[in-house]
Order: C-alpha cells, then structure tokens, then sequence
C-alpha cells in the first residue's frame, strides 16, 4: 500500500514538474516583458507618470476584484473536486452562473468606477491626470474580470500550458510591442492607454474562444433543480470570504503606494515602485508550481487522498525555497547595481526598500503552499480572517512609518505583514492538514549558501561594482550554488527522482529533434 501511495505522489510531482516547464517558459518571458513594460514607461515618461499609471492599476485592480466576488477562486477548488468527483453537471452549473453573475457586476463596477474617478483622483491623490486615467481604464473592467473568470475556468481544469499562455504571454507581448511602436511614433502618454486597451481585447477574444472549446464538454449535461441550492449554497459559502478577502488582499498589496500617494505624491509612488516590480521575482517559483498544485491537491480532496498532498506540499515548498534563496542573497548584496541598470539612476534611492521588501517576500513566498492547503480544505474564513487582521495592521504602520521615515516606511511596514502572514498560514496549514512546509534537508541549502555569501562578500572587497561585474558574479555564484545543491546531499530521492525524469525528457526531445533533421 505504501509503495503503491509513494508511486502515485512521484507520478504527481512528475506532472507538477512536467506542467511547470511549460509555465516556467512563459512566466519567465511575461516578466521579462512586464520588466521592458515597466522601464519603458519610467525612462520615456519619468517618475510622475509611472506613479499615476502605478495608481490606477490600484484603484481598478480593486474595483476588478470587487467585480469578481470572489468567483474564479471558488471555481478553482470546486471544478477540481466535482472532476475527481466525477460531478460533470455540478461543474456545468457553477460555470452558467457564474458567468452570468460576473457579466451584471463587472458592467456595473466599471460604471460606478466612470461616475467617481474624478472624485477619487482629484479629493484623495489631489490629481486631475489620474482622473482621466481612471475614466478611460474604468471601460476595461468588464473585460478585465470576464478574461480573468475564462482563464481560471483553464487552470481548474488542468489546461495550465493553455491558461499560462494567454495571461502571461498573449497580454504582455501585444501591450509591450504596441508601447514600444507607439514611443517610435513619437505618442505621448495615450501610448499606455492604448496598449492596454489593445491587449485586453484581443486577450478577451482569445480566452473565450478557447474557453468554449474546453468547457462544451460540460454544457451538454443535464442538472436537476433540485441540485441547485446545495451546490449554490456550497459554491457561495466558500466563495463570498474571498470577495472580502481580494479586497482587502489587493488594498494590503498596494497599502504602501496608496499611503505614499496620499502623503508624497505620485511621483514618490512612482520611485518605490521601481522595487516592487523587481521583489515580484520571488513569486515566480510559487506560481510556476501552484498554477497545477492547487487544483491537484483539490481532486486529491475529492478522491480523499490527504496524505499524498501533504508529501507534495513539502516537496514543492522546498523547491521555491531553493529556487528563491539564490535570488535573495543577489538583491540583498547589488541592490543598487540592478535598479540602475534597469531603471536608470533616479531611481537608485529606492535600493534600501528594496532589500526590506525582499526580505519578507522571499519568507511570505515560502508559505504559499501552506496558504492553498487551507483553501483546498475548505477553510477559506481562516484567510479572510488572517488578511484582515494584517491589513489593519499594515495600514496603521503605513500612516505611522511612510510621513517619518518615506518610502522605507512604507517597505518595513510590507515586509512585517508578510512575515506575519507567512508564519499564520504556516501555522494553521499545521494544524489542518498536519503539512509543515520545511524538511531537515533545507537546512543543508541554508549551510550551502552562506558559504557563498561568505565568499561574495570577500570578493566585494576586491572588485569595483559595475553592472557588468554583478552579471558575472550573479551567474558565477548561481553556478557555485547549483554544484553545491548537487554535491552536498541537499536533494532526497524524490529531488533525484525528478532530475532524472527531466533529464529522459530532454534526451527524448533532442532524439526527437535530430532524427526530424
């Protein structure tokens, strides 16, 4: 029996592994071009407009997320579990309406945004500029949240290489290249407005069709009325926590910018900024993972398969801490180097909230699996509990930090909320599930790496820093790191077992290419 349950959860990491090749690929090249994005909008337009625009991706995330009540993440835990259920009617249900519901309130928040834009730009921020943004954006919410409904409907539905494409490829590829057209044509700040509009669009075009490609499967069940209040009453019972929860989740994300806007202007938001883009990196392994661990550990729920989710949740734990760690020691030690290389010298003064905000980013990513195991175990109340106790706390050291001490305020009060909710959703995961997400060989990692910090650290000593100089030292320390994972017993047998599962793909693929030529 223990053989047999050993296999299944190697058969699982297999696919999680399998399906994050493909989302390592195009998440790698979505930050790529949300980076390009970013710094052309700072470079060409300087740092008041990059804030402004910063702003109103705030305010409409917010509103986008207000729209969508929370939907797309109860269709990502109960479509898995009616799948492993075998509950087809169910889950054509939850889609019917669903849609239905977020078409009256996505048309109905992108109204109320139109009628108060001004109000919030010029009465909050003092800026009659963000007032026009926020006007033109507010006609995108529709498409914002439906995009987001179809694509989440692909995850929950294991179609990850498909769901990957479309939101970090299709969307950042058409907004960067029409930017980038744009400024050669000499465009002003229209520029921006136009590449978002353009992306969005063709992004809804697409989502959708490919939707009702996957999902007519589920339209030509049949389901009994009398099924429908149970199914609503479970669906709305686990979903309604989260609408609060996106709330207030997007207002604690954005809490720094939004108190930094009210007390130092847009342009100081802008130069914080700068930071934030680069700490999202630390989110890249949770999401290269999660985007097919989520909903497999939810048909796990449905086939009541507790323990191998467990097993998984430790392994790819320890994968995101050992993808993250190299990445942290590099910001923390060329801070300055990487913000002037990408964004230029104005905004180097941000180098300090960057090394705060890496801190806490790199601990919070560590409890992202701990954070999923209380959404698969139904527990979505203990989120939304958790978010609005630090969000509290987050604003408060916000509007006591940001008017003393500016922008490493806003960066300490950041990264003290994700150090809180890293160790809550840790705890509690604990508890649940009984899944602690650490094993005895991430110690060995941590052992490892601070013998490269040491090293690091003497050879600063040595050499003037150059931008060219920390490219050869990053590649040369993530180099020194990779063989020291290798040849110090950091990787178990499951690590091994996955290494070798890599290598025979990429041998069969090159087999494969060679014998077409």
């Amino acid at each position: 029996m223990k053989k047999i349950k050993s296999e299944r959860v190697d058969n699982s990491l297999k696919l999680i592994v399998k399906s994050s090749f493909v989302v390592f690929a195009f998440i790698i090249l979505s930050k790529i071009l949300t980076f390009v994005y970013r710094i052309l909008i700072a470079r060409y337009y300087g740092a008041e407009t990059y804030g402004i625009i910063t702003l109103t991706l705030v305010v409409v995330g917010i509103v986008v997320t207000l729209a969508s009540l929370g939907i797309p993440q109860g269709v990502m835990r109960f479509v898995p579990g009616y799948r492993g259920e075998g509950e087809q009617k169910k889950i054509k249900y939850i889609l019917q309406v669903s849609s239905k519901i977020l078409i009256i309130t996505s048309l109905s928040a992108s109204v109320i945004l139109f009628i108060f834009s001004d109000y919030l730009a010029v009465k909050i921020f003092e800026s009659e500029e963000l007032g026009m943004f926020l006007r033109i954006f507010s006609m995108l919410v529709p498409l914002w949240v439906l995009s987001n409904f179809f694509m989440t409907t692909l995850t929950a539905l294991e179609k990850i290489g498909v769901s990957s494409f479309l939101n970090n490829v299709v969307l950042n590829a058409i907004k960067t290249t029409i930017l980038v057209v744009l400024i050669l044509w000499g465009i002003g700040q229209e520029a921006v407005v136009y590449s978002y509009y353009i992306g969005y669009v063709f992004l809804f075009a697409s989502s959708f069709f490919i939707f009702r490609r996957y999902v007519s499967v589920y339209f030509k069940k049949k389901i009994r009325k009398k099924e429908y209040k149970e199914v609503f009453r479970n669906f709305y019972s686990y979903s309604w926590p989260l609408v609060l929860v996106g709330i207030i989740w997007q207002v604690f994300y954005w809490a720094d910018s939004l108190t930094i806007g009210y007390f130092l202007g847009v342009e100081n938001v802008g130069v914080y900024n700068v930071a934030v883009p680069l700490v999202l990196f630390f989110s890249l392994a949770p999401e290269i993972f999660s985007k097919l661990f989520f909903p497999l550990i939810n048909r796990m729920r449905g086939e009541k398969n507790f323990g191998e989710a467990k097993q998984i949740s430790q392994q790819i734990a320890k994968w995101i801490f050992m993808i993250n760690f190299p990445l942290l020691i590099l910001v923390l030690f060329f801070p300055e180097q990487i913000i002037s290389a990408m964004f230029g010298n104005d905004f180097v003064v941000a180098k300090n909230a960057l090394r705060i905000l890496a801190v806490g980013s790199f601990v919070f990513a560590q409890a992202q699996p701990s954070r999923l195991l209380i959404l698969a175990s139904g527990k979505s109340k203990i989120i939304l509990k958790t978010v609005i106790i630090t969000a509290i706390i987050d604003i408060l050291l916000n509007i006591i930090l940001i008017p003393r001490i500016g922008i490493i305020g806003a960066a300490l009060s950041t990264m003290t909320m994700n150090l809180l909710l890293a160790g809550i959703f840790i705890f509690k995961a604990g508890h649940l599930t009984e899944a602690v997400p650490l094993k005895r060989r991430m110690f060995r990692v941590i052992l490892a790496s601070m013998l490269l910090v040491a090293g690091l650290e003497i050879a600063r000593s040595f050499f003037t820093l150059s931008f060219v100089s920390v490219i050869i030292s990053g590649l040369v320390f993530v180099g020194a790191y990779v063989l020291l994972i290798l040849f110090t017993g950091c990787l178990d047998k499951k690590d091994k077992m996955i290494l070798r599962t890599i290598q025979k793909n990429i041998l069969k693929r090159m087999k494969i290419k060679s014998s077409h030529c």
